[in-house]
């Protein structure tokens, strides 16, 4: 309102001294964002300009953010442009117009510089009927006139999204699509072949999903999602074209077209797009090294539909990207929100056990680390949430001695607790075994070892030659803490059976974590066998007769379950519909599962 008033009565000296001064600002404000790293660079027109530093001149308008900077720039040099000629020369107004263009140039732009187009027409209006006004002005002020003159039509998306929301909204008022009966009669005609009227049509589409006529907006429970048939021919080619660059393999692209769509909420409900989701290609392209609550607090419902969805990658990225910050304020956060740890353990844990890519580095694992650590100063943080993510973090590539570090601190009031979760660790991690070479052919094997390696030979097409099977046998500091586990006296005999289970069977851990792909099955029998053997030898070490019944009773167990497996093969094979609707229920004693079809 001051600059219009200024404008009215006509005070030229006070426009030309705040044109200098918003302008100067601008400037400062693109440098300093272009030297700033991290995902601000792209911060959007409600967003404040954070880190002032001593070089601005102008602090308060850099508080105001670049959107508004440009905007009350163009509003002035709007207001200087309407002066008499006498006052304020054609040379002048054409300066501070080419020099406008330059500063508030819009990311995405196609062209190297863009009039705003309130510009463009008081070029039109007050500048080309001018009797002083020269073309031959236009090649020595500047390179805007040369490509600035732009139709709203030729603007690509990126461009139209970085522009000011009044800009946007005076485009959607004149109408900028092309219209009429005949064009009607023969868009469908033109439309297909030519790409300059796709792009206008996109254009046009853009600016109306915008700021076109609001919706009826329904209460919270009659709200139902817009289907994605009920667009518009227009608007799914629109939508299609975000995904597409939501999608893109660069991510300094996805950043910014997900900071540039987040903006506008109207057009994200319009085209069905979830702000969630958009939301998520932005919170993926950077790592946080400070909390910042307002955007954690959207970080924690992305976590959980994220692993409700299935993508637990993408949870697990999430969570070390900004969730594993060392700071009292998120362990406020977890503390308010508990479901959230149990979310980004569960994802960690899955995505270190399969890797990213198929490939597991160190970094996944300290940064799991990071994340027990503000559980524990939230005080959320239970040997259930740390003895997967530690085994996990030693399968990355984590030194034993840094997650041994990790549980003494969090659980250094209680050393029975700290041994035992060591244990724990050392005992469900693959990383705790030592390789053993093994020749296919060997006349010492057992019979259960010849039939295990011909299967492992079949499985590898090895048949034809005798190499050496690398087995993976339990390391000295496994077995010690198998033999402590098992022998605690205040172990229960249920929590003793599960912990043999774990150590003779690889594949009830993988069950456990969800392994979408387990290794062969000749091999995995292979190293079952081994661990069988050396559970065998502990038990014949034991001491007492509590530990002994114990070993035996879960070996025992091991191969009367996989006898009674070979049982159910060969009647479910060889045997009549009759009889084995007299022996299948037999096999319940030994608690094996019967396919419902075979009875």
């Amino acid at each position: 309102k001051t600059i219009k008033t200024l404008g009215v009565i006509g005070d030229v000296e006070t426009l030309r001294t705040f044109v200098s001064v918003l302008h100067q600002s601008l400037l400062e404000q693109k440098h300093r964002l272009q030297r700033q790293p991290g995902p601000h660079t792209n911060a959007s027109s409600s967003e404040t300009s954070v880190g002032v530093t001593s070089e601005d001149s102008y602090p308060f308008l850099s508080a105001l953010g670049m959107q508004r900077t440009r905007l009350l720039l163009v509003k002035t040099v709007h207001e200087l442009s309407m002066q008499d000629e006498g006052v304020v020369p054609v040379y002048e107004k054409l300066s501070w117009i080419n020099a406008t263009a330059v500063a508030t140039r819009p990311q995405g732009a196609q062209s190297p510089c863009l009039i705003p187009f309130i510009l463009q027409e008081d070029f039109v209006n007050f500048i080309e009927p001018s009797p002083s006004y020269d073309e031959n002005l236009l090649q020595q002020i500047g390179p805007a006139f040369l490509s600035g003159f732009v139709h709203p039509t030729q603007c690509g998306p990126a461009e139209i999204l970085s522009m000011p929301r009044n800009e946007i909204r005076c485009l959607y008022k004149k109408g900028i699509g092309p219209s009429g009966k005949l064009w009607t009669e023969v868009k469908d005609l033109v439309l297909p072949d030519s790409p300059i009227l796709q792009q206008a049509f996109q254009a046009a589409t853009l600016v109306d999903a915008l700021f076109g006529p609001v919706e009826h907006i329904l209460p919270r429970h009659r709200r139902g999602k817009k289907r994605t048939s009920e667009l518009t021919k227009n608007q799914s080619r629109l939508r299609s074209f975000f995904i597409s660059q939501l999608r893109s393999s660069r991510s300094l692209s996805r950043r910014r077209w997900s900071c540039a769509l987040l903006r506008y909420p109207r057009l994200l409900q319009r085209l069905n797009l979830s702000p969630l989701m958009v939301f998520c290609e932005s919170a993926l392209t950077f790592c946080s090294f400070k909390v910042h609550v307002p955007f954690v607090r959207c970080c924690m419902p992305l976590l959980r539909r994220l692993r409700r969805m299935g993508h637990d990658e993408k949870a697990a990225r999430l969570v070390w990207n900004h969730l594993s910050v060392d700071s009292p304020v998120l362990a406020l956060l977890f503390k308010e929100n508990p479901w959230a740890l149990e979310d980004a353990v569960t994802v960690i844990c899955r995505t270190m056990r399969t890797g990213v890519g198929m490939r597991r580095e160190a970094w996944m694992g300290h940064r799991s680390l990071a994340v027990l650590r503000v559980a524990a100063v939230s005080g959320l943080l239970t040997p259930a949430h740390c003895i997967p993510t530690c085994a996990a973090a030693l399968e990355c590539g984590v030194h034993f001695a840094t997650v041994q570090q990790l549980v003494e601190e969090v659980f250094g009031h209680d050393g029975d607790t700290t041994q035992w979760v060591l244990n724990m660790v050392r005992l469900t991690t693959e990383s705790h075994t030592t390789r053993l070479l093994v020749p296919l052919e060997s006349p010492s094997h057992s019979t259960r070892m010849r039939s295990l390696l011909r299967r492992y030979a079949y499985e590898s097409n090895a048949i034809c030659s005798p190499p050496l099977v690398e087995l993976c046998v339990p390391s000295r500091s496994k077995i010690l803490a198998l033999w402590t586990l098992v022998n605690d006296e205040f172990t229960s005999i249920s929590l003793c059976r599960l912990i043999c289970r774990l150590f003779l069977d690889g594949g009830s851990l993988m069950d456990l974590n969800n392994m979408s792909e387990a290794p062969h099955v000749g091999l995995q029998g292979l190293n079952n066998f081994f661990c069988e053997e050396v559970l065998a030898s502990i038990a014949a070490n034991c001491t007492t007769e509590r530990s002994y019944v114990i070993f035996m009773d879960a070996i025992l167990s091991r191969r009367r379950l996989r006898d009674a497996q070979r049982c159910k093969q060969l009647l479910l094979s060889e045997m009549d519909d009759e009889c084995g609707h007299v022996v299948l229920p037999t096999l319940a004693i030994e608690k094996v599962s019967i396919p419902s079809g075979a009875c």
